[in-house]
């Protein structure tokens, strides 16, 4: 009886050992090409800033060959804070310009405290690097960066819709600013397969001072290019702030709609609703609304379209 044990058992590994070889293959073939793509393909660090009042890095870095759409994310490697530490994050924008050298634009929030987090000691040792680099202390040649991606796709395709709502939380931003980017621009190059008329963005961060991670986001106040229904525009940028409104900041973004509090969700994607059935005219009912943040703050918008939902409105809703 043990004898046939054997033979059944060496049966089955031998099988079991083919099929293990092939992975650990493709394994070793994934590793040595994203080796390869990281080192070879090298990414270059432009610049490193520390946001102190949002306890934010931003990082802009150029990698040669690098391609991208809105809503893709990159490994992060950079050497001073570890070789083997490849952290995940968001690409919050990306320009093609020569001039500005191709470059990627990272933003980083430092995740440190009482509760571990994932990449919490990470974000922690990159915040403490960048505040040495601003005192002199450390310089941004100092560290080889590798950059892996991008990677992902967005879900669902925007171009579906005639009306879109960005939902972003504090350093969320990051993912939706890159989305509204992509579908105003896509917009006003009159795209064809675009059917979007109006696409809203919602920021609710703490402190106005956040606004520091995007001073660019005040163009999109004054856009020119509108829409052909009725002369309105086709964005809307609304900004809810939780705690100091009236900071010193306040008026780098005076004109914008800045709110104090946090929205009411329900009430807001109520008028987007009315708003829309008031503006367009056809068969369609549905409005993409996309949210990106705090885990309470998605799941209050993810309510909001469910109770939303009637029969001359349906909401879509992504995260």
């Amino acid at each position: 009886m043990g004898a046939i044990a054997m033979v059944v058992i060496h049966a089955i590994w031998s099988k079991t050992l083919q099929y293990i070889s092939i992975s650990l293959a493709l394994y070793t073939v994934d590793l040595l090409m994203r080796l390869i793509l990281g080192y070879i393909m090298d990414a270059k660090l432009i610049s490193v800033e520390y946001i102190k009042n949002c306890n934010i890095v931003k990082l802009v870095i150029n990698k040669r060959g690098f391609k991208y759409k809105a809503g893709q994310w990159v490994y992060l490697t950079i050497s001073t804070l570890g070789w083997t530490d490849a952290q995940p994050y968001t690409i919050a924008s990306y320009s093609e310009d020569p001039e500005s050298q191709n470059t990627v634009t990272i933003f980083v929030k430092n995740m440190a405290g009482p509760k571990e987090v994932v990449g919490g000691r990470w974000s922690e040792r990159l915040a403490m690097w960048a505040q040495k680099i601003e005192n002199k202390q450390a310089s941004i040649n100092d560290a080889i960066v590798r950059m892996e991606g991008p990677y992902g796709e967005v879900g669902h395709d925007y171009a579906e819709y005639d009306t879109i709502v960005l939902v972003a939380g504090g350093v969320g931003i990051t993912a939706m600013y890159s989305l509204f980017k992509s579908i105003v621009e896509g917009h006003r190059c009159s795209e064809p397969c675009c059917s979007m008329k109006k696409v809203y963005l919602v920021w609710v961060k703490k402190s106005n001072s956040m606004w520091n991670m995007l001073p660019e986001l005040l163009k999109y106040e004054n856009i020119e290019n509108k829409t052909y229904m009725e002369d309105k525009r086709h964005c809307e940028i609304q900004l809810y702030v939780t705690e100091d409104v009236y900071g010193s900041d306040f008026a780098a973004v005076n004109g914008s709609q800045v709110f104090q509090g946090r929205p009411n969700f329900k009430q807001l994607l109520s008028d987007i609703a009315t708003e829309r059935n008031n503006r367009v005219n056809d068969n369609s009912r549905y409005i993409s609304v996309c949210a990106c943040g705090p885990d309470a703050m998605v799941n209050q918008v993810q309510s909001a379209c469910w109770w939303g939902n009637s029969k001359t409105t349906r909401f879509h809703f992504h995260k």
